[in-house]
């Protein structure tokens, strides 16, 4: 059993969408959480669920388009997101969430959400992003030194 995950989720092929596992792969390099597994989930749903059954805690790291400035991080409780998610009805082109919702799958943790200005076809963040990726994944580490300490 991991006692803490961190996982990044999106598409490297879609630009900015790829934000969640560049910061991921950030973390990781830098280990700033001794004792922490990092996994790139990308888009494998199959293979992000395998990660979060064996973990206490869990740290998910996407791209968002909230309407709010590119580079801003917003973060929610796991047990939040999922009050808000509608039920499945299809197995079709299912994200993470509701395969977590649907598979009545709870864990302790956060949706970290990096906004992004641009998700289109590409490899590589938007050079807007990328110009701010280290205040991103500095923010993201503060949020998840909270997390781990209780506040």
């Amino acid at each position: 059993m991991i006692d803490f995950l961190v996982l990044g989720i999106g598409n490297r092929m879609m630009t900015d969408d790829g934000i969640g596992i560049a910061v991921t792969e950030q973390l990781m390099q830098k280990d700033p959480f001794p004792g922490t597994r990092y996994a790139a989930g990308e888009t494998d749903v199959d293979f992000c669920i395998d990660e979060l059954i064996n973990a206490d805690k869990v740290i998910i790291i996407d791209a968002a388009k909230f309407g709010e400035e590119p580079c801003s991080v917003s973060f929610f409780s796991l047990e939040e997101i999922m009050e808000q998610i509608p039920e499945v009805r299809s197995v079709h082109d299912i994200d993470l969430l509701q395969t977590m919702k649907r598979d009545s799958i709870k864990k302790n943790g956060l949706l970290i959400a990096v906004e992004v200005g641009n998700i289109d076809s590409g490899i590589g963040l938007s050079p807007e992003i990328e110009e701010k990726f280290g205040d991103i994944c500095e923010k993201v580490e503060k949020i998840i030194n909270l997390f781990i300490k209780g506040e």
